[in-house]
């Protein structure tokens, strides 16, 4: 059962929209969602949803966070992987404190063999040279900045693309960017795009990540065409910044960004 905070009435609405999508609050409940969706032979891709730190010591207890998951991941059998964000872990604050972390994660998912996922975003510049050599990893990166990361990290083989929610992305484009790739993770598309990809035909190597929540007859459809799939199953109790991230309906993004100005006012 989800259990989040709800303290304001602006909270409470944001949690009956957010709740589908968010396993828990603990890293058990989590492990627990990730067994549930491997009996169904569907890979996870878990998440930690704690906002971006504001000294060492918070990015120090995100990465022992971190590591801690890919230790109970490994020991409980897990088809899971990892996906860290580079603030979460210091990126911003000090670079020798983010290459630290960062190197604890990978070198403790390379000891248990548990992949690790680095999300970064456009501003991104300075992520550890060789990076994209390291064993069991990947880059997940919004869709525009493809481009720009696959010609700053040459040796990268494996991506996750965060596709746009509305609606601009081509199907040839994501062919295109598939290409690049030995291995490629289409990330929270939109219906229109994943049937796009289904009618296109799968490839081996192309993976469709869903949203925790998303329609279990879609899913079904996607598994019986044949497609690889992937969750993405977050937990913790920093779920407000996830808010918007997981809202898949246009309208329903409208109302969730009203909502969070409407709580930023009030000081919530």
């Amino acid at each position: 059962m989800v259990v989040l905070k709800e303290d304001s009435l602006v909270d409470k609405v944001l949690y009956r929209i957010v709740k589908k999508h968010v396993s828990g609050t603990t890293m058990g409940s989590a492990l627990a969602k990730a067994k549930e969706l491997n009996q169904k032979n569907i890979h996870a891709s878990i998440t930690f949803l704690s906002n971006v730190p504001e000294n060492k010591i918070k990015a120090r207890y995100i990465t022992s966070t971190y590591t801690e998951l890919i230790r109970r991941i490994a020991r409980l059998g897990l088809k899971a992987s990892v996906q860290v964000q580079a603030g979460q872990i210091g990126y911003g604050i000090d670079e020798s404190v983010f290459e630290s972390n960062l190197k604890e994660i990978l070198s403790t998912g390379n000891k248990y063999g548990v992949f690790i996922w680095m999300e970064v975003k456009e501003g991104d510049h300075k992520l550890p040279k060789g990076i994209e050599k390291s064993l069991g990893f990947g880059l997940a990166m919004n869709f525009d900045y493809v481009d720009k990361c696959a010609k700053k990290y040459r040796n990268l083989r494996t991506a996750k693309i965060m596709c746009d929610r509305n609606g601009s992305t081509k199907i040839e484009d994501l062919k295109r960017i598939a290409g690049m790739f030995d291995n490629t993770v289409i990330m929270s598309a939109p219906d229109f795009t994943v049937n796009k990809v289904l009618k296109n035909g799968v490839k081996n190597d192309l993976v469709l990540e869903f949203l925790l929540g998303y329609s279990k007859r879609k899913l079904s459809k996607a598994l019986d065409k044949g497609a690889k799939v992937s969750v993405s199953v977050p937990f913790g109790k920093d779920w407000i910044a996830y808010a918007t991230d997981m809202v898949s309906d246009k309208y329903m993004r409208i109302i969730v960004d009203n909502l969070l100005k409407e709580r930023s006012i009030d000081g919530a």
